[in-house]
């Protein structure tokens, strides 16, 4: 797919789409921050996803103003179960409000569509970072720092395992541009709903309007591609006749996660459905 990839996403999305914006932890773009002065390369799907996405390497303990090498920290549960991030020598020491302020103002500086995470990290693991006792006993899996204030913003985001999986960097690139696209039409929307509540009426904002016009097609067509789904179904039950190509019901509701979570048929039928509405458009 690697090949066409610039295809796919001319044809999906038009050729005046910016690449989304994705953060990714900077050990895993080859920065040296880690704790020990070290990086965790991502490996073969860096340069693909840096061709087709704006990256934004960023490293939330850096950020924070611990240097590099520094010392290690870790998720530590106490026996009331309150949890906190603390380094590992000397013990007790909370860090977690430096790493937390770091992270939300890296966030409010950057709006992204999607993040690339080192796994098991205090600040950017995905329910792969370690929580011990005091006693050093592990206990659980959690998120980190940054993972967490991404989540409550409704990030979408996926460690460096995930890219063990054939062209998975292709897919995942796709997913982040089905998402920026959602993000955009949500922005447009609500900037509707703000120059409605001015009491202003339509003809008064034609420029918006007009903009509006590309989703308001787009959003019928795919009601009109789910009708289409729905008989092809009923007919299939029915013994009449089979689905239209064999396709189920379009899984995908603008979320790049689970866009990611549904297998590559049905995918390809979403992105082949996209493209066609706005060659209509």
């Amino acid at each position: 797919m690697t090949n066409n990839l610039h295809d796919i996403v001319q044809y999906c999305f038009g050729s005046a789409q910016t690449p989304p914006s994705v953060a990714i932890s900077a050990c895993l773009h080859g920065a040296p921050v880690r704790y020990d002065g070290s990086d965790k390369y991502l490996g073969p799907a860096l340069p693909t996803l840096g061709q087709h996405l704006a990256l934004l390497p960023f490293c939330p303990e850096v950020g924070a103003g611990f240097g590099v090498p520094r010392p290690p920290v870790h998720w530590v549960e106490d026996d009331c179960g309150s949890r906190t991030v603390q380094l590992v020598h000397p013990p007790g020491t909370s860090v977690e409000a430096e790493i937390s302020a770091a992270s939300q103002q890296w966030c409010q500086l950057h709006p992204i569509e999607a993040a690339i995470l080192k796994a098991k990290s205090p600040s950017c693991g995905t329910g792969t970072t370690p929580i011990h006792s005091p006693a050093g006993k592990l206990l659980a899996l959690g998120d980190g720092v940054f993972t967490s204030i991404l989540r409550q913003r409704g990030i979408a985001i996926v460690d460096e395992l995930y890219f063990t999986s054939p062209h998975a960097d292709e897919w995942f690139i796709l997913g982040c541009y089905l998402q920026q696209q959602q993000n955009q039409q949500q922005h447009k929307l609500r900037q509707q709903k703000l120059r409605q509540g001015t009491g202003q009426a339509p003809e008064q904002w034609p420029e918006l309007q007009s903009e509006l016009q590309p989703e308001l097609r787009r959003r019928a067509r795919v009601q009109q591609v789910r009708q289409r789904e729905r008989s092809g179904r009923m007919a299939s039950k029915c013994g009449s006749g089979s689905a239209a190509g064999g396709a189920a019901a379009l899984p995908w509701r603008g979320c790049l996660q689970e866009f990611l979570s549904v297998d590559s048929t049905r995918r390809v039928y979403y992105l082949t459905a996209l493209g066609e509405q706005l060659r209509h458009s």
